[in-house]
């Protein structure tokens, strides 16, 4: 009796308990939904719209980015020397000079009523070129480094190289905003990736041309999280980090012309992965109502490609169709701003 005394008194404590942690809660979410300051909320959800708001947003990006690729040199120059084995010992090997340059990212997203969850659509527009022009001086010898070494004559005295670079993105996100603190903002997001990455390369050495080309097209999945701190009223810091998987094919070609010519090609699929990373600043206006919302961002962003460049290089002279994929990375990196606008 007096053990089943106890524990109906047991458990009146814990159901009291559970009852005020439940009531607690509660009275929380209510106090966070109903407090207000000025015309909006003091800690409301990150993406605040009435039902009556059509809750539509557009973005625009203009970027300027510069796009590094490794595993293409152009030539080797020795310094004081007729080849790349002399007494002086002294080369360097010559690769591409990357420019900065102009692109473009455009976006058209949804605020839902469904928990807060938006959907995005976008689309991100980059080309790219490299140049590398190089002459040797009296004493130095240009080495060769493209071409088929049985056609290919391995010294030269001055060469020209190319590298044009058409990159286009295409992703559609769903993700969600939440306060984890007054201050801080989480966003994670799933969704698809499309990518159209295409890399020309050209190199003229006396008697000798070299074209290779690497078409890329790829569709899979995207994921990552959005962070945002404020620092103050309007303003805040944010990054962000997104992890690709591609199922994708590359379509290579190699072509060299001289007293003999070589065209080859390859198409095979394969798994690429792409990271994407972004720093910055961000202000945010919100109207007294909350269905408009202006909103700059400026920062600056990463987009790495490991194993991207997979162009064919021989490498026996003895043996002609023994070759070796590049394996060259492909980065892109640079700044951008970004105009948002809700309604």
């Amino acid at each position: 009796m007096k053990f089943l005394l106890t524990s109906l008194i047991a458990t009146s404590v814990l159901l009291a308990e559970d009852e005020v942690r439940m009531r607690n809660l509660e009275n929380r979410v209510t106090s966070l939904e109903d407090s207000q300051n000025g015309c909006c909320y003091i800690n409301p959800p990150a993406r605040p719209f009435p039902a009556e708001c059509w809750g539509l947003y557009v973005s625009v990006d203009p970027l300027i980015w510069q796009a590094n690729a490794n595993g293409l040199p152009t030539v080797i120059e020795t310094f004081d020397g007729s080849d790349l084995l002399h007494a002086n010992g002294k080369s360097r090997v010559r690769n591409f000079s990357f420019d900065w340059d102009w692109g473009v990212r455009t976006g058209i997203g949804l605020n839902t009523l469904h928990d807060g969850w938006d959907v995005l659509l976008q689309w991100t527009h980059f080309r790219s070129d490299a140049r590398r022009k190089v002459t040797a001086d009296v004493n130095d010898t240009l080495v060769t480094t493209q071409g088929h070494p049985a056609i290919t004559s391995p010294l030269a005295r001055e060469s020209s190289s190319e590298y044009e670079l058409h990159y286009d993105l295409l992703d559609l996100v769903n993700g969600r905003q939440f306060y984890v603190s007054k201050y801080l903002t989480l966003r994670p997001f799933a969704g698809f990736r499309s990518a159209w990455i295409k890399q020309e390369m050209r190199f003229s050495y006396p008697e000798t041309f070299v074209r290779k080309e690497d078409r890329t097209f790829g569709i899979g999945i995207r994921g990552g999280i959005d962070m945002q701190w404020e620092v103050c009223r309007d303003l805040s810091l944010f990054s962000n980090y997104a992890a690709n998987l591609l199922y994708s094919y590359h379509s290579i070609e190699s072509h060299q012309k001289g007293d003999e010519r070589v065209q080859v090609g390859s198409f095979y699929h394969v798994g690429k992965a792409i990271h994407d990373m972004q720093i910055g600043i961000r202000y945010d206006w919100f109207s007294c109502d909350c269905c408009y919302h202006f909103g700059i961002d400026f920062g600056w962003e990463l987009h790495f490609h490991p194993g991207q460049n997979q162009v064919l290089n021989f490498a026996d002279e003895a043996m002609t169709g023994k070759f070796f994929a590049n394996q060259g990375d492909l980065g892109i990196q640079g700044f951008y701003a970004s105009v948002r606008f809700d309604f």
